[in-house]
């Protein structure tokens, strides 16, 4: 966190982000997770409350701090963090991160967030095997049940 001129709060969210890519090369999908758990014990310090607050108390004994804390926390909600792409990746690919959240919200209890890395290079993804058709004879095996007329053909299922 870093405290601007003006008193706000300034939070780079990157640290709470994590990008995974999965599947193959050219092919690949991008999955964005975001755990807001320290904005939500920053929220809880800045205000003198600890996680074993009861809430049903402070709204009685401090009206001022509950609906304080009722805004904090509809601004916590309001951040919504979405990928410019996630499906058909390749490895080397850039992927943007995005940043959207109440901003008036924000202004109103001095805090702002934003992004010091925004743009993640795609790695990691596995390159796709190419088979040939007589590759595929070799692996595959087939298996004919029954009779002659009524005979059947099946191939085992094969987990990758």
């Amino acid at each position: 966190m870093l405290i601007g001129c003006s008193g706000t709060a300034d939070y780079d969210l990157s640290s709470a982000l994590e990008l995974e890519f999965s599947g193959l090369d050219t092919e690949g999908v991008a999955t964005l997770y975001f755990d807001n758990t320290f904005l939500v014990e920053e929220v809880l310090s800045n205000l003198g409350l600890d996680e074993n607050f009861n809430y049903y108390t402070l709204g009685q004994t401090d009206p001022k701090k509950a609906a304080e804390l009722e805004k904090s926390f509809a601004l916590i909600n309001s951040i919504a963090l979405t990928l410019d792409r996630n499906h058909n990746l390749s490895n080397g690919d850039e992927v943007k991160v995005n940043l959207v959240y109440n901003e008036a919200l924000g202004e109103e209890l001095k805090y702002r967030f934003g992004l010091k890395t925004e743009t993640y290079k795609v790695s990691g993804l596995r390159e796709p095997v190419i088979l040939e058709a007589e590759d595929l004879l070799e692996y595959v095996e087939v298996e004919f049940l029954g009779i002659a007329p009524n005979a059947t053909v099946e191939l085992p299922r094969m987990m990758c």
